[in-house]
C-alpha cells in the first residue's frame, strides 16, 4: 500500500472511531452504563490517590472520588481514563503499520500496541495527579488545566506514539526481536 494509502486509511479509521466513540466520550451515554470503564475509573482513581500520597499531598478516596482536605474534589469518569486515546492511538497504529500486522512483524504491532497503551495510561496518570494538585492550589485554574493542557498532553502523548511508530523500522524489544527471527 502506498503512503497516501496508508494515509487515506488512517483518516478513515479515526473518523470512524471518532464518529463511534464520541457519544461515550462527550458523555451522551454514563460511565455507570458502561461497567469496564467504571472499574478502570476507580483504579486510576486508586493510582492517582496512591501517587499524590506518595508526593506527600492529602487526598481522601472513596470510589472514584478524589477530595483535598481543602474541599476540592474531582471525580475520576470513564472520559478521565483516556480509553478513547488508546483507542485512537491503536487505530493510527493499525493505519500506519499494515507490514506488522501479519508475519514477523506482527510481534513488532504487538510491542507497539501494549507498549503506547501502557504510555498513555502512565501519562494520563500524571495528568490526573497534575490536574488535583492544580484544583487543590489553584481552583481558578482547574477547568483551563482539565481541559486545555490536560488532553493536550494526552493529544500529543498519542501524536507523538503515532510518529514514532511509523518510523520504527524494527520491533522495539530486542530480546523479542531474536526471537521473531530465529523462527
Amino acid at each position: 500500500m502506498t503512503s497516501v494509502g496508508r494515509a487515506a486509511l488512517a483518516v478513515t479509521l479515526l473518523a470512524a472511531v471518532t464518529a463511534l466513540g464520541a457519544p461515550l466520550y462527550r458523555g451522551a451515554v454514563e460511565v455507570q452504563e458502561v461497567p469496564a470503564l467504571a472499574s478502570i475509573a476507580r483504579a486510576f482513581a486508586a493510582a492517582a490517590a496512591g501517587t499524590l500520597e506518595l508526593l506527600g499531598i492529602a487526598v481522601v478516596r472513596e470510589g472514584a472520588n478524589l477530595r483535598h482536605p481543602s474541599g476540592f474534589s474531582i471525580q475520576v469518569s470513564g472520559n478521565c481514563t483516556a480509553w478513547f486515546h488508546a483507542v485512537l492511538f491503536l487505530a493510527g497504529l493499525f493505519a500506519l503499520k499494515p507490514e506488522t500486522r501479519r508475519g514477523r512483524g506482527f510481534a513488532s504491532f504487538a510491542v507497539w500496541s501494549v507498549g503506547g497503551v501502557g504510555v498513555i495510561a502512565a501519562v494520563n496518570l500524571v495528568r490526573l495527579v497534575l490536574i488535583f494538585v492544580v484544583g487543590a492550589r489553584v481552583p481558578a485554574l482547574f477547568d483551563w488545566s482539565h481541559h486545555v493542557v490536560g488532553e493536550a498532553l494526552l493529544a500529543g502523548t498519542v501524536l507523538l506514539l503515532c510518529w514514532r511508530a511509523s518510523a520504527a523500522r524494527e520491533c522495539v524489544a530486542p530480546a523479542l526481536a531474536l526471537a521473531v527471527r530465529a523462527e
